[in-house]
C-alpha cells in the first residue's frame, strides 16, 4: 500500500506509519493494481452509519521544532496560549469550501479572555491583524507564516491550550495530535460538521459553534466566554 500525499505532509505521514510507502503527490505515478481516492475508502470498506468512526491517525511533531516553538511562545507572553483564525478556503468560490466569520465581531466577543493570542490566519489582509488586535484590546502575535511550514505549525498546535477557528488545514493537524478546537461553522455547513448540533464524529473534542440560517452569529458567539483560562 502506498499513499500519494501533499508534499508538505510526506514526512509527517511517514513517521505516522500509515502505509508501506508515502510518496509526494507530485512524484511520477507508480504502477499499482488499484488506484483509490482516499475519500472513497468508507464506501469501498462498507462503512455505514452504524459503523464506529475510527480515530484520527496520530501525528507526532518533531522534538526540535517543539522546543524552538516553546521558547518562541514564552517570549510572546504567559499561558494559556490560544490560536485564532477566521477565514479559510477561497473567497467567493463556494466549491472551494470558502468559510469566514466576521473577524472583528469574533475578536470583540473574545476580548476579555485572559489569553496570549496567537494569529494563525493564512494570508491575512493588509492591516487585518492590527484591526483584530484592536478589537481584542490585546496583542495578537503574528505566527501566520507557519502556514507555509506545516512541521512548525504542527509543533505550535501541540503547545496551544486552545484554538478558535473556522475549519481549515490546521484543524486536521490539531485533531491528529488530540488537541481541542472551538470551530466556527458558517451556514450552510460543510459536510465535515454536518447540519446537527453536537460533536462531529470525525473530530472528537472539537466543539462547533454555528451561524444560523438567517446569517446570525449572536447565539453561537454568546457561548464563547467559556474558553478555558487555566493553563494546566
Amino acid at each position: 500500500v502506498f499513499y500519494r500525499s501533499d508534499p508538505r505532509l510526506v514526512d509527517m505521514l511517514r513517521r505516522a506509519g500509515i502505509a508501506d510507502r508515502v510518496v509526494p503527490g507530485n512524484a511520477p505515478a507508480e504502477t499499482a493494481d488499484f488506484h483509490v481516492v482516499v475519500g472513497d475508502l468508507p464506501f469501498l470498506l462498507d462503512h455505514d452509519d452504524a459503523t464506529p468512526v475510527p480515530p484520527s491517525i496520530a501525528l507526532t511533531p518533531l522534538p526540535d521544532r517543539v522546543a524552538a516553538m516553546r521558547e518562541q511562545l514564552a517570549t510572546l507572553g504567559p499561558p494559556p496560549y490560544c490560536g485564532l483564525s477566521w477565514r479559510a478556503g477561497t473567497r467567493g468560490f463556494r466549491k472551494a469550501l470558502s468559510k469566514e466569520v466576521p473577524c472583528i465581531v469574533l475578536a470583540e466577543t473574545l476580548r476579555d479572555l485572559p489569553c496570549t493570542w496567537i494569529a494563525l490566519q493564512r494570508a491575512p489582509d493588509v492591516d487585518e491583524l492590527d484591526a483584530v488586535s484592536a478589537a481584542l484590546e490585546a496583542p495578537l502575535h503574528d505566527l501566520t507564516a507557519l502556514n507555509g511550514d506545516l512541521e512548525s505549525m504542527l509543533a505550535a498546535l501541540s503547545l496551544l491550550d486552545d484554538y478558535v477557528c473556522v475549519s481549515n488545514t490546521n484543524v486536521h493537524l490539531r485533531a491528529a495530535i488530540g488537541g481541542p478546537c472551538r470551530i466556527v461553522v458558517p451556514h450552510p455547513p460543510e459536510f465535515r460538521w454536518m447540519a446537527r448540533d453536537g460533536e462531529c464524529p470525525w473530530f472528537p473534542g472539537m466543539t462547533p459553534y454555528r451561524e444560523t440560517s438567517d446569517r446570525d452569529w449572536d447565539a453561537a458567539l454568546a457561548h464563547w466566554r467559556s474558553l478555558p483560562t487555566d493553563p494546566g
